[in-house]
């Protein structure tokens, strides 16, 4: 296939995440015969004209403490919120003092600091309809989680939006429900559908979990399949900038450009990696040259680009 991606640079930006990102992007291109054309653009309103062209873009991690971020979100209606949580058992460590569980599963609420659209203390219709999109490209499991759900009970706005993706499995739990069993819950969950101050809560507690990488990405998504996918190079440590890198490639490549096959590889090339660094036989700066000489098949990704 061919996509066109808009890449905002920042000058003053220090991290390597979105370097690596389009690297990791470049390499599995090349090994899956796509054809994938990056657009450089200045952290501003400027390229909001190509983004409307393009299948997603990639946004600078300095873009966080730009005002110029909301703004983009605002001028193409992106107003879903996506932060992928993952915990890796092989970087928990034996010495952990918690069980380490395999958590991947995606957050999804609105931008801002409470839902506009849905009742109090519950996600609103916008947001689940993005949810949905998002989940039938996983496993295919959502949960809305809001303040005084009871089990089983109808998800507000569910029924439309049920209509447009029958192959889903919706179910509505209280926010006490993974507070109880925090862990446990977060292994099982795939997509949820809360609202922004549960969504960083959740964030929070799924970053204490062993072999966690923390919050690496924000995503925001409106009514199609494009997406804005922000890199934090900080929020999951130093050194962690290949990380966030690989989540937002491996996310653009499934839910932008539907190809599921391709994310997975990245996703699988992840996880080895970071199990031969949690064994020592691999050091982190290596992280992102040995994702793309194993998604290129060996060709060094400078080549692949």
């Amino acid at each position: 296939m061919r996509a066109h991606l808009v890449v905002f640079r920042d000058p003053s930006d220090e991290s390597a995440a979105l370097e690596e990102a389009t690297r990791i992007l470049a390499a599995v291109a090349w090994s899956f015969g796509h054809e994938l054309t990056f657009e450089p653009a200045p952290l501003d309103l400027s390229g909001v004209a190509s983004c409307r062209s393009a299948a997603a873009a990639l946004v600078a991690p300095a873009a966080s403490f730009s005002p110029v971020l909301p703004e983009l979100r605002r001028s193409l209606e992106l107003h879903a919120l996506a932060r992928p949580l993952r915990a890796f058992p092989a970087l928990a460590g034996s010495g952990s003092p918690r069980r380490p569980y395999a958590v991947d599963l995606v957050v999804v609420s609105e931008h801002g600091t409470q839902a506009v659209d849905g009742p109090a203390g519950a996600p609103g219709a916008a947001v689940l309809k993005v949810a949905c999109q998002l989940a039938r490209r996983r496993w295919g499991l959502l949960t809305a989680l809001d303040a005084g759900a009871s089990a089983g009970s109808e998800i507000p706005g569910a029924f439309a939006v049920a209509r447009e993706f029958p192959e889903l499995s919706l179910s509505r739990e209280s926010i006490d429900a993974p507070a109880r069993a925090l862990a446990d819950a977060l292994s099982r969950y795939d997509v949820v559908a809360t609202t922004p101050p549960c969504a960083r809560w959740l964030s929070d507690e799924a970053a204490l979990l062993p072999g966690s990488v923390g919050s690496c990405l924000e995503a925001s998504f409106g009514e199609g399949t494009f997406g804005l996918y922000h890199p934090l190079a900080g929020a999951a440590g130093a050194g962690r900038a290949s990380v966030g890198a690989a989540i937002a490639a491996a996310m653009l490549l499934r839910h932008s450009l539907s190809l599921g096959r391709e994310a997975s590889a990245v996703e699988t090339a992840l996880a080895t990696a970071l199990a031969a660094e949690a064994g020592g036989r691999r050091r982190r700066e290596d992280l992102c040259a040995s994702l793309c000489d194993s998604l290129s098949g060996g060709l060094p990704y400078s080549q692949a680009i």
